[in-house]
């Protein structure tokens, strides 16, 4: 935590004073930063930090003291203070524009992006929200530019009505040009929503905005429907109709999606962003290990059927694939980075292709990449009667259960043995 306090400089000057110096600590560095005051040492009162009897020079420490606080606490806020050097923060306060933190005429989609910034893992949340809140204010205001005047708690309301009222055109469509408007889901309005307070109560601790925009939200109602949605599993029969299903007069997408739906079932439900970015040494000849990205928790699993694993992965790995690109020397198992610009795109691309396999394998609209991924633990559950705690550390879930958080009752060779023998009844022949 950073500490500012003022002390005087050790030597005198040349006017045979003290210079009154701001110090600034955080961590274990510590800089200063000299102020225009200079006070002989009977002056000086430490404790209270003032000068004695110098009301104009107590100004000049209050306003830069003011300042300096203000600095400190939208470091704090953006989350950069932590492993920020002390001479960094000097800087930091130097260039600080108090006029720009304390009045509302700044960029608000400036600072929205900056915010996005800080959580990358949720990029794409923060870009759609962003874009519709500019649709927002382009259909109302003629204007794709938001200053933070403009953020009132009525233009907050009137936004979230336009988004529960306001039919739209889904980008897939505007790409093929078809005019075709839909209505936003409650699940996708309370998305939006949620990104958008987190950027308007970071606005509020940094001094942009007043707490009085919240109240926006609170004349509309945001709510999300209840998850009814059926779960589609596979048995392991239908799985080994998929993977011997012959697709060679299909696109390659097609192809891919089909591969690497069965690869997230050999990984015991591997999500797809995971899959993106696994490494060459995640892999220790059977043993696969691997930090899931949706819940932080480490995924230890042993794989059997090897040679078949390797089949799957082989036209698509960094070193030998269908693109015939030459990823040089990477630490990336597949070479999905190298071909596609980004991983929204492959991931587009993928659930495309999902949904035409489905059509082509004639399966019911419930069937998705996902599917993979429970019908995993349907089928432990089902044909190897395993627990829910063994499932739940299988899958790397972020379970409520005490076994499932502690692992105190997991047989990790339980799960083993039972993956070992799925995979087995998955490739016979």
């Amino acid at each position: 935590m950073a500490t500012l306090n003022y002390q005087l400089d050790r030597v005198k000057n040349k006017n045979s004073k003290y210079t009154v110096r701001l110090i600034v600590r955080n961590g274990t560095t510590q800089s200063s930063l000299a102020t225009p005051v200079e006070v002989l040492k009977s002056q000086w009162l430490s404790k209270p930090q003032r000068v004695k009897g110098g009301v104009r020079e107590n100004d000049l420490l209050d306003s830069l003291l003011e300042k300096a606080q203000a600095a400190v606490k939208v470091l704090r806020n953006s989350n950069r203070l932590q492993n920020m050097k002390a001479c960094a923060i000097i800087d930091f306060i130097k260039n600080f524009d108090t006029d720009v933190v304390g009045n509302s005429n700044g960029d608000f989609l400036e600072y929205w992006q900056s915010i996005a910034t800080l959580h990358p893992k949720s990029a794409t949340k923060y870009r759609y929200a962003l874009k519709s809140l500019v649709d927002f204010n382009i259909a109302t205001k003629g204007s794709d530019t938001i200053l933070f005047r403009d953020i009132t708690s009525e233009y907050i309301r009137t936004f979230l009505f336009y988004l529960k009222e306001t039919p739209y055109i889904p980008q897939h469509y505007q790409q093929k040009n078809i005019i075709k408007y839909k209505q936003r889901s409650s699940e996708t309005i309370a998305t939006y929503a949620a990104t958008l307070k987190a950027v308007l109560n970071c606005a509020i601790d940094d001094d942009k905005l007043s707490a009085n925009v919240m109240k926006g939200f609170r004349k509309v109602s945001i709510t999300r429907k209840s998850n009814n949605k059926k779960i589609y599993t596979l048995n392991l029969d239908e799985l080994r109709r998929i993977l011997n299903f012959d697709l060679s007069s299909y696109p390659l997408s097609i192809q891919m999606a089909r591969d690497l739906f069965i690869l997230s079932f050999c990984f015991q439900g591997m999500n797809l962003k995971d899959l993106y970015y696994l490494k060459t040494k995640n892999f220790h000849r059977e043993d696969l290990n691997y930090i899931r990205e949706k819940t932080g928790k480490e995924i230890c699993l042993t794989l059997s059927e090897m040679d078949s694993i390797r089949r799957l992965e082989k036209p698509y790995s960094c070193k030998s694939n269908v693109w015939g690109e030459d990823c040089g020397n990477t630490d990336f198992l597949f070479a999905f980075q190298y071909h596609y610009t980004s991983y929204d795109s492959f991931k587009g691309m993928i659930l495309k292709a999902v949904r035409k396999l489905r059509k082509i394998l004639n399966y019911p609209n419930d069937f998705s990449y996902y599917t993979a991924r429970d019908s995993w633990a349907t089928i432990c559950s089902v044909d190897y009667n395993l627990g829910q705690e063994h499932i739940d550390a299988g899958l790397g879930h972020s379970s409520k259960s005490l076994a499932a958080n502690h692992y105190i009752s997991i047989n990790r060779d339980k799960i083993a043995q039972t993956h070992a023998d799925i995979l087995k009844r998955l490739f016979q022949k």
